[in-house]
C-alpha cells in the first residue's frame, strides 16, 4: 500500500512541476501537465490510473501552486484555462476505461499496443472538450466575444489550433514510453502489490 501510494505521490508531484514547463504560443501557453496525466493513466492503468492527476487537481484547489504559471485555488478553475484543468481529469479516466491493468505480457501484442495508442488519442481528445467549451464561455461572459457562435470558433482557434501540432508531439515522444513503462509497471507495482 505504501509503495503504491509513493508512486501516485511522485507521478503527482511529475504533474506539478509540468505546470512550469510552458511555452506561450500566442493567446495561448503551451504545457506539458497534459500529455503527463494522460501519460500517467496510461502506464499506470487500473483504479490508480486517474489518482495522480486527481491529486494533483485536489493539490492545485486547496491552494498549492501546481497549475499552469503557478495558479491556484478555485480562482484557477474558474479562470479561462480552468476548463483544461478538468479536462485533464476527464483524459485521464477516458484511459484508464479503454486500458485497464496493466501485464506483463502486452507489450509483445500489437493489438494491445494499437489499443494503447488509440486510448491516448482518444484522452488528448477527450481533454480539449470542457477546455474549449469553457474557454469560448469564459470569453462571452466577459465580453471578449459578443456571440457564442464566434467565441466557440474564437476558443477554438485561441485555445486548440496552437496547441495541437505541440500535442501531436508529445503523443510523437510519449507513446513507445508508455508502451515499454506499462509492463515494468506491472511487474514491480501490480505484482507488488498483489504479494502483500
Amino acid at each position: 500500500m505504501i509503495y503504491k501510494s509513493s508512486i501516485i505521490a511522485l507521478f503527482a508531484s511529475f504533474i506539478c512541476l509540468g505546470a512550469y514547463i510552458r511555452l506561450p504560443v500566442g493567446m495561448t501557453v503551451i504545457v506539458f501537465q497534459n500529455v503527463l496525466c494522460i501519460f500517467f493513466a496510461l502506464i499506470l492503468g487500473g483504479k490508480i490510473g486517474i489518482l495522480p492527476t486527481l491529486l494533483w487537481l485536489c493539490a492545485g484547489l486547496i491552494g498549492f501552486p501546481v497549475f499552469a504559471g503557478g495558479q491556484s485555488g478555485f480562482v484557477a478553475l474558474f479562470a479561462q484555462w480552468g476548463g483544461f484543468y478538468l479536462g485533464y481529469l476527464l483524459g485521464a479516466i477516458i484511459v484508464v476505461l479503454i486500458v485497464k491493468k496493466p501485464r506483463v505480457d502486452e507489450s509483445k501484442s500489437l493489438k494491445k499496443n494499437i489499443r494503447l495508442i488509440l486510448a491516448f488519442i482518444a484522452g488528448m481528445i477527450v481533454m480539449y472538450i470542457p477546455g474549449v467549451a469553457w474557454y469560448g464561455f469564459y470569453a462571452a461572459k466577459n465580453s471578449f466575444i459578443n456571440s457564442s457562435v464566434q467565441a466557440l470558433v474564437n476558443s477554438v482557434v485561441v485555445a486548440m489550433v496552437p496547441c495541437l501540432i505541440a500535442d501531436l508531439i508529445k503523443m510523437i515522444l510519449f507513446i513507445p514510453i508508455a508502451i515499454k513503462f506499462r509492463p515494468i509497471v506491472a511487474q514491480y507495482l501490480y505484482e507488488q502489490i498483489e504479494k502483500e
